[in-house]
């Protein structure tokens, strides 16, 4: 009998270029990152019109990337580009998250966490306070990926994504290893789908997200 599969949802970061934007966002990702922290090759303030933003079909989340930056500088950035999600990549508490909930009702919070152990996992079994968690590598659009067998000790209440060196070479064996794992959500794509910084392969975010959905193997 066939393994029925499930379709994991895809989150294509870094993204910047206004042209690039238009056509993946035709591919249909499920979320779309744009990055907010000045040190990134790929950081869009002060660059990417607001109109870029607003203008994704409601079907594509759009999510700022942060790191430990100033609450009302998050809020403020959050509102001019009419982001949906915020991602933290940095040390940001609890008490962080809930501020940020209070400040922009209806948002969604994703926190980013570095995986080098499967303590690292399981010390967000209890985490509440956030609507999806990012176990990545710690080194963000370096295409290194980390130890996936860490994430079977995951018993946390919140979904989460995989982030860290995914591409089409290995998002089926991500696919398959990931079928017994608790609240599995999907992947976050950023180098491995690239042409230059910042600028994704069509070609490739087409595959991927083929492949996520259990179409292409």
């Amino acid at each position: 009998m066939e393994r029925a599969v499930t379709k994991l949802r895809v989150k294509v970061c870094g993204m910047r270029d206004p042209a690039n934007i238009a056509l993946i966002a035709e591919c249909a990702p499920d979320y779309m990152g744009f990055i907010f922290v000045p040190t990134s090759l790929r950081f869009v303030a002060n660059t990417l019109r607001p109109e870029v933003t607003r203008a994704l079909p409601p079907s594509i989340i759009s999510v700022g990337v942060f790191q430990n930056e100033e609450l009302t500088t998050v809020t403020r950035l959050s509102s001019h580009y009419g982001l949906r999600a915020v991602q933290l990549h940095g040390e940001e508490d609890s008490r962080y998250a809930r501020e940020l909930r209070a400040a922009l009702p209806g948002i969604q919070i994703l926190k980013a966490v570095s995986v080098r152990s499967a303590t690292d996992v399981t010390n967000q079994n209890a985490i509440s306070d956030v609507d999806v968690i990012i176990f990545d590598n710690g080194k963000g659009g370096s295409g290194e990926t980390f130890n996936w067998a860490f994430l079977s000790e995951y018993q946390g209440a919140a979904p989460f994504l995989v982030a860290g060196g995914i591409g089409t070479d290995n998002i089926v064996a991500l696919r398959d290893k990931g079928e017994s794992w608790r609240r599995f959500l999907g992947v976050d794509v950023n180098s491995k789908v690239e042409e230059s910084p910042g600028v994704k392969s069509v070609i490739k975010v087409r595959a991927l997200i083929a492949k996520a959905a259990g179409y292409d193997s």
